[in-house]
């Protein structure tokens, strides 16, 4: 038999093995590398969707919120008006803006002729005049009173105003439960310029 001998001198043994195992882990490490990034990509990308649709949800709420806020203060300040209420307001906000009318001072000249024991409930004011002496204003005032007399009172006062006051129509209402006698009067109250009042 024959034996064979091998000659390290010219064929030395290479051991690959270790060379071959350490490409095989890089790239081993470089595929479980790329698909954890992958993962974590897509993760990540549909935690940012959530995230997104959740902003967009919360910003139409808070949008639907604001438009429902706008829509009651506008619905809280919407003043319904028939059109003689709308020409009454435009001629005080007219008269307001000119300052033309003492208001106060009607009242207090007012105040003085109404009679111990009545009170007034409303004054209204049904139209306004400039004339050369000044301002008339048109008047309706209802008060309520505890005797009959109080109207007949208060028209007698009225007519010794010296021309402040003229008293126009009158109407006296039936007793109420708390006892008082409603009265209206129609008034034209002449306030002059400059203080001869």
């Amino acid at each position: 038999m024959r034996q064979n001998r091998i000659n390290l001198s010219s064929r030395p043994f290479r051991n690959r093995r270790l060379f071959w195992l350490g490409i095989v882990t890089v790239v081993g490490l470089c595929v479980v590398s790329t698909l954890w990034i992958s993962r974590a990509r897509a993760s990540a990308l549909t935690r940012i969707g959530i995230l997104e649709a959740q902003m967009a949800s919360r910003r139409a709420e808070v949008d639907r919120v604001k438009r429902e806020e706008e829509e009651r203060q506008k619905q809280e300040a919407k003043i319904f008006l028939t059109d003689q209420d709308s020409y009454q307001l435009a001629a005080a906000r007219q008269l307001i803006t000119r300052k033309s009318f003492a208001w106060d001072r009607m009242v207090g000249d007012l105040e003085r002729f109404v009679p111990k024991n009545a009170r007034v409930v409303t004054i209204k004011v049904n139209g306004i005049a400039r004339g050369e002496n000044g301002v008339t204003a048109s008047l309706e005032l209802s008060a309520l009173g505890k005797t009959p007399g109080e109207l007949t009172e208060m028209m007698a006062e009225l007519e010794k105003s010296g021309g402040l006051f003229e008293v126009g129509d009158t109407n006296q209402g039936e007793t109420t439960d708390t006892g008082e006698i409603p009265f209206t009067l129609q008034l034209q109250y002449h306030s002059r310029t400059g203080g001869d009042q």
